[in-house]
């Protein structure tokens, strides 16, 4: 839900205006104004980054503001310049609605081929993430400051909703798509903003790697013309859902229940009819 900011300009290029944070986590202010000239789906708007008052405080301090539900934006016009010089170039294409998503279903495939996690470690994206789990997949990559921050923070909702299923039943990973510039130590660092446990993946590699993977998927899209989408499927089907647009992550932990509970009816009707057997 979009706070609603009442604030007061503090000085000339700066405007001031408290906000009620609920939760901690990476947090996007979006500006629409016609006088700064930034068009965007046919809505003027320009994107900058939310920082907090004093900018000299450490990551717990943060924390602590957060927790105390009062923080003290900013915006900066050379910071407003900057985001506007940004969104007409690798964010032309977004497509920023935020309207209902409109899931479909989409035969997928998983090419084999290297992957590299933030972590460094060589991975398979269907052997060592996909298989026998619920897999939740989300498509980003670090540089973006519009739809990708929010695509992650929606995956961070399901994971917080699916508590410790996350890493043992239920899997989450997310795809750079500017594998060229996104590698692993970028990603975690990255990840660190939205992650809160363990079972979600940060994936990059080779742009070869990266492209075969992309096109298994049935994504389209690069890094400057990309729309947000999230895949949910059981990694033992490949027939899964592609969700378009901002997705209520309620509806996609739904989705993950409605998997799990048709994993275990299959699960059991087989077990009967093994013990029919003679």
């Amino acid at each position: 839900m979009p706070a609603q900011l009442q604030g007061a300009s503090a000085s000339d290029g700066i405007f001031e205006a408290p906000v009620t944070l609920d939760q901690n986590g990476a947090w996007y202010l979006h500006v629409w104004a016609a006088s700064f000239g930034a068009s965007f789906n046919d809505k003027t708007i320009a994107s900058v980054r939310v920082i907090p008052g004093d900018t000299h405080q450490e990551e717990a301090d943060m924390n602590r503001f957060a927790h105390r539900g009062l923080l003290t934006f900013c915006l900066l016009a050379i910071g407003i310049g900057q985001a506007l010089a940004h969104s007409s170039d690798e964010h032309d294409g977004h497509d920023m609605a935020a309207g209902k998503a409109s899931p479909e279903t989409t035969r997928i495939r998983f090419a084999d081929v290297d992957l590299l996690d933030q972590n460094g470690k060589v991975v398979s994206l269907e052997k060592d993430l996909v298989r026998h789990k619920i897999v939740v997949m989300g498509f980003i990559y670090t540089s973006c400051t519009t739809v990708c921050p929010m695509v992650s923070s929606i995956m961070g909702k399901v994971q917080k909703q699916l508590g410790a299923r996350v890493g043992t039943e239920v899997q989450l990973v997310s795809i750079s798509i500017d594998p060229q510039r996104d590698d692993p130590q970028r990603l975690n660092d990255y990840a660190r903003t939205f992650q809160a446990g363990p079972g979600w993946s940060w994936l990059t590699g080779s742009p070869q790697s990266v492209d075969a993977t992309l096109k298994g998927l049935a994504y389209s899209g690069d890094f400057k013309n990309h729309s947000p989408q999230i895949l949910v499927g059981d990694g033992n089907n490949r027939f899964w859902t592609r969700y378009y647009g901002l997705t209520d992550p309620t509806e996609l932990a739904r989705a993950v229940e409605k998997l799990s509970g048709e994993r275990n009816t299959h699960a059991k009707h087989t077990a009967i009819a093994m013990e029919q057997q003679p």
